[in-house]
């Protein structure tokens, strides 16, 4: 099962690599793959491949073990394969203890490569299911409206956490929590719908309504 991993274009697999540090002169390459097999979608992990992915430096002390390392079947999702579908999964089921410093994807494009990398971090599983909320239509509608397209993966976990902060605080506040993310992100008050900057002067105007009632 070790091909299922090759760094070679395979029509129809999804490979994510990932790279974890334990310090200096200690990192390990990691890699899960998704396939279809038959009417199944398989979702296949193996923990260490450093000596398998040649782009990566390696300590030469550190002997590749076949039977410690062995890729191994994480699950199972039923039918053709849906990212959607495959990003809630990966969210539920990460690896035990799965952590990462880089991030490299193949076989998918556009807003599902960040969508996949948010579902692989713990920190974000609340973040995603608000995401999730929103169409296909309308999650490229937000990624081009709040320029993730741009920036690195350290500009969208600052966008995360101020997703986060408008939940907890300001959606809360305005009395807004029994809509979903994407019905907030599209609220009449909303000028620029699914652009996080307007939503936030929104919620505000939405805040400042009562007290400016009261006096």
């Amino acid at each position: 099962m070790t091909d299922l991993f090759d760094n070679k274009y395979q029509p129809g697999r999804i490979l994510i690599q990932t790279v974890g540090s334990g310090g200096p002169g200690n990192s390990w390459v990691s890699a899960i793959a998704v396939t279809q097999i038959e009417g199944n979608v398989e979702v296949w992990y193996c923990s260490d491949l450093t000596e398998v992915y040649d782009e990566y430096e390696v300590d030469d002390d550190n002997e590749f073990d076949d039977d410690k390392f062995e890729p191994y079947l994480l699950g199972t999702i039923e039918g053709e394969l849906d990212v959607r579908k495959l990003v809630s999964w990966l969210s539920i089921n990460k690896p035990e203890g799965f952590n990462f410093d880089e991030f490299k994807i193949k076989g998918v494009k556009g807003f599902w490569k960040d969508l996949i990398e948010i579902s692989l971090n713990e920190e974000y599983s609340e973040t995603l299911d608000h995401l999730l909320t929103l169409s296909d239509k309308e999650l490229k509608l937000f990624w081009k409206k709040n320029d993730f397209i741009k920036h690195e993966s350290h500009y969208i976990k600052d966008v995360l956490d101020q997703i986060n902060s408008l939940v907890e605080e300001k959606i809360y506040e305005a009395d807004l929590s029994d809509l979903t993310f994407a019905e907030v992100l599209k609220h009449s008050k909303v000028k620029d719908p699914f652009n996080l900057g307007s939503l936030e002067e929104a919620l505000d105007e939405i805040i400042e309504e009562p007290l400016e009632d009261e006096i």
